[in-house]
């Protein structure tokens, strides 16, 4: 059948090993093609970063054994998105803060499509900053250096992590 979602544990396993050693380019290659792999655009065709949250909380599940993970939790001055909590100590921590923005208009450039989603990339940041939703990681003795704040922007069905080059 056409429409069979054919997803392999290694992709699976791989891209999430990629975030929690924070290798994010990889892991952001990785959750692409899960992604397209597995998202029709009916998904994604109303809000919601509920559906991307929801998505991304089930992905995660590959590394429960190593790691808490926390859903919509308070920590410092507000609610983050996902938090990645490492039983072990030494691993990394990791804060996700998930954002949407309308998938690229007809007549706009690459170029300022690719803007809008760096700026959103850099508001998802700023928030967790401003916020200390990482702060939960510190009270659990990770320490600041072994955190990753990790924004995932989409639009659409297609995920940016990393701010693109513009021209």
């Amino acid at each position: 059948m056409e429409d069979d979602i054919k997803v392999r544990q290694s992709l699976l396993e791989n891209t999430a090993n990629y975030l929690i050693t924070n290798e994010i380019a990889k892991f952001e290659t990785g959750f692409k093609e899960i992604i397209g792999d597995t998202f029709s655009y009916y998904d994604t065709a109303k809000n919601h970063e509920y559906v991307y949250h929801s998505y991304i909380l089930g992905l995660l599940v590959i590394i429960g054994d190593d790691y808490i993970i926390k859903s919509n939790g308070e920590s410092g001055e507000g609610r983050y998105d996902i938090m990645l909590i490492p039983h072990d100590k030494s691993k990394y921590g990791v804060v996700i803060e998930i954002k949407q923005i309308e998938k690229q208009k007809e007549k706009e450039s690459d170029n300022n499509f690719t803007k809008r989603i760096n700026i959103k990339i850099k508001d998802a940041l700023a928030q967790i900053d401003r916020n200390k939703y990482y702060k939960t990681l510190i009270d659990n003795k990770i320490e600041h250096g072994k955190i990753i704040k990790l924004p995932i922007v989409f639009a659409g069905k297609e995920p940016y992590v990393i701010p693109s080059k513009t021209d």
